[in-house]
């Protein structure tokens, strides 16, 4: 009788490896001359669900197809089917398999998997020991980490920019500085923590500078340009980012203090939860800035978020006007406390220079005409249909796999996005129509994003560009 065999771990820890249970499966289809043709694993894979294991996704459709090329399946024990908090689910994957004719034999159970009541009643009762042993499992390992984060341990996850993640006994003492995704063998044995210090002095000084940058009311775009003078990058070597400055200046860490359990996982459900709950734990490190300097960010994101005075960016652009003799968009992003996009409620820098006094030179004004041109009815890419429009970001998406603002502008023959949105509204309906539905994040951005701009338009309230 040909036989396949399903294995299933869910950490390199376990006792039951696969090689154990596999070893023991043979030997059981040796006792019983079944002759093994197909194996399918899920290694490193939970128990709770069947969403992540692809083995016994593959396993039931195998099976249900009508020819999978083998008449038994062997499982190690019933709990390497599965821990589903469900116990019917367990068995409901398992009527599958005895309702196309393959039977489910478990290797090491003290029972014949029949049609027996006795049998049934073990299985179920079995099934239900191991959802509760998950479900107890899950509640030890959430207390126990919430005892070590209270102790300023590290419990996981990459430690942030500035910042290294060490290796230290229970007593304290270091033992050496840890590499992005290393894990030394004492820490997998439990006979050592991990704690946070600080990183080389540059992105230490860095961090502070962001910091300074931001309360002198510089915008995200003259920060990054700062670092990028310096020749300062984010984590990774990745260039600095609106969203990687937002993570500095908004986590508390910097400031001496770990905000934990701002999330909660519960047998794989992960769910927010409310910031009554949130508790907050000094550092394993000194603070990189002080509390005071911490909380007048968190304020100055306050400031920022209200709508901007007329008067203020006009007499703020004057004072970028006495300082650098002369304006530009390049010099309006560096020096300005506003971005340049939010003088756009007068109608464009043209307009906007004319509220100074400042005659910009006639390339400058020349320069600014042509990009109007660009973005008008006048450079609506007429000669461009709207069907060879989305044939283009079909092309796209096959090359890139997904659509963005970023890898649009890239591309020469496509045209630009506000005679995208002109022509066909925005851009979650031109994803659509090419075929690509936005990741939950990239959409909610979008929305976000066609939202602010809706309100805009109406109060003629432009904000400054973070």
């Amino acid at each position: 009788m040909r036989a396949a065999q399903y294995v299933r771990m869910s950490t390199e820890r376990q006792d039951f490896s696969p090689d154990v249970q596999m070893a023991t499966n043979a030997a059981y289809a040796l006792e019983r001359g079944y002759s093994l043709v197909q194996t399918y694993s899920d290694e490193g894979v939970s128990g709770l669900g069947i969403e992540k294991r692809a083995g016994l996704q593959r396993l039931i459709a195998d099976v249900v197809s009508g020819d999978p090329g083998f008449d038994v399946i062997l499982v190690y024990d019933v709990s390497r089917w599965g821990r589903f908090q469900n116990p019917d689910q367990a068995a409901h994957y398992e009527f599958l398999c005895r309702e196309a004719g393959v039977m489910v034999e478990y290797t090491v159970e003290p029972f014949e998997n029949n049609d027996t009541m006795t049998a049934s009643l073990i299985k179920h009762i079995k099934r239900a020991m191991a959802a509760e042993y998950s479900r107890d499992l899950s509640a030890k390992t959430r207390r126990a980490q919430a005892h070590l984060r209270g102790l300023g341990y590290w419990m996981g996850g990459e430690p942030g920019y500035g910042l290294r993640r060490q290796s230290v006994t229970r007593s304290g003492k270091a033992l050496g500085t840890l590499e992005a995704g290393q894990v030394t063998q004492w820490t997998q044995r439990g006979r050592a923590r991990t704690v946070l210090i600080w990183g080389p002095s540059e992105e230490v000084e860095a961090v502070r500078r962001i910091y300074r940058l931001f309360l002198a009311r510089r915008s995200f775009d003259a920060i990054t340009a700062n670092l990028a003078t310096e020749g300062l990058t984010a984590e990774c070597g990745r260039p600095w980012t609106h969203a990687a400055l937002r993570g500095i200046l908004r986590n508390e860490k910097y400031a001496g203090t770990h905000v934990l359990g701002k999330q909660r996982c519960v047998l794989g459900k992960v769910s927010k939860e409310p910031q009554a709950n949130w508790l907050r734990v000094p550092t394993s490190f000194p603070p990189i800035v002080s509390r005071r300097t911490f909380r007048a960010a968190q304020k100055e994101f306050s400031r920022r978020r209200r709508p901007i005075e007329r008067q203020a960016l006009i007499d703020d652009l004057q004072r970028v006007l006495q300082s650098e003799g002369r304006l530009s968009q390049a010099i309006i992003d560096k020096s300005s406390r506003y971005s340049s996009q939010a003088y756009l409620r007068f109608g464009g820098l043209l307009e906007t220079y004319q509220l100074v006094g400042y005659v910009p030179p006639e390339r400058a004004v020349q320069g600014q005409s042509a990009a109007r041109v660009r973005f008008s009815g006048l450079g609506s890419w007429p000669h461009v249909s709207d069907e060879e429009v989305i044939a283009r970001l079909q092309r796209l998406l096959e090359r890139e796999g997904k659509l963005t603002i970023r890898a649009i502008v890239r591309e020469p023959d496509i045209p630009p996005i506000e005679v995208c949105r002109r022509r066909f509204g925005d851009l979650e309906h031109l994803y659509a129509l090419a075929g690509y539905t936005p990741a939950p994040g990239q959409l909610n951005k979008m929305r976000t994003w066609q939202a602010r701009r809706s309100a805009g338009s109406r109060n003629q309230a432009v904000r400054p560009t973070e």
